[in-house]
């Protein structure tokens, strides 16, 4: 067939064939591209979930400088919740009560780490279940978990990281014990005071006036050592301006 005939053939199609022809390739490039769309999008949403997963497992706290402050306004629960101390070294005390554990570094003095109960429903520390927590001999690491097994966490002290956990590891020597000596000799009358040394004590007081009527707030908790019958004394959650 010659061009001139070729030509007569496509004058004489239906300009409606062409029109169909042209829609129907439109519409399978659009299939193509919605194809495309598609596997892009669960790609990225299985990108996200993987992420998600990965974050879960282990929770990197805030600041503690902004969480010292927040937390100095709280209000402590007197009594049956009030702080304990579960570790001590030269260098740092551990303390729980139920909103959490803190760290304070006695050489810096300021508070190194802190670990919130409060949004992983680990508040209830009396009553059944309730929540356990103990310090690893070492003071590297701290576990809480449930007193019925459910839940069991551990919060690493240096990472000032948490995660969830199925078991704790053996090789990890469980708890730092403290030698309480209230009724030999007291530096307060808010908490017990342990004997960590020869002729050197800890505990922590209450910097409040017996008439006030005021809350008691965690700025006004004070931790106490004393050494040789000279008492130093630190707030965790006051934090120091530095000029």
């Amino acid at each position: 067939m010659n061009a001139e005939k070729i030509f007569d053939v496509m004058e004489n199609i239906d300009e409606q064939y062409i029109i169909e022809a042209h829609q129907k390739n439109v519409i399978k490039n659009k299939k193509k591209t919605i194809r495309k769309i598609v596997v892009f999008a669960a790609c990225f949403s299985l990108i996200i979930s993987i992420t998600a997963v990965v974050g879960i497992g282990i929770k990197r706290n805030s600041t503690c400088t902004v969480s010292a402050a927040e937390i100095g306004k709280e209000e402590v629960q007197l009594e049956a919740t009030m702080p304990s101390i579960i570790y001590y070294d030269q260098d740092k005390v551990i303390m729980y009560d139920y909103i959490g554990i803190w760290v304070y570094n006695l050489k810096k003095e300021k508070l190194v780490g802190f670990c919130d109960f409060r949004p992983i429903d680990m508040t209830q520390i009396q009553g059944y279940p309730c929540v356990f927590v103990e310090a690893s001999s070492d003071g590297r690491y701290v576990r809480f978990y449930k007193s019925d097994g459910s839940v069991k966490f551990l919060y690493n002290v240096e990472k000032d990281t948490y995660k969830e956990v199925k078991s704790y590891d053996k090789k990890l020597k469980w708890p730092f014990s403290l030698k309480d000596v209230t009724t030999q000799y007291s530096i307060s009358d808010y908490s017990e005071t342990y004997e960590v040394a020869k002729k050197e004590y800890l505990s922590y007081s209450l910097d409040i006036s017996p008439d006030s009527n005021e809350a008691v707030r965690y700025k006004d908790l004070v931790i106490v050592v004393e050494k040789n019958g000279q008492k130093t004394e630190y707030k965790p959650f006051v934090v120091k301006i530095t000029t």
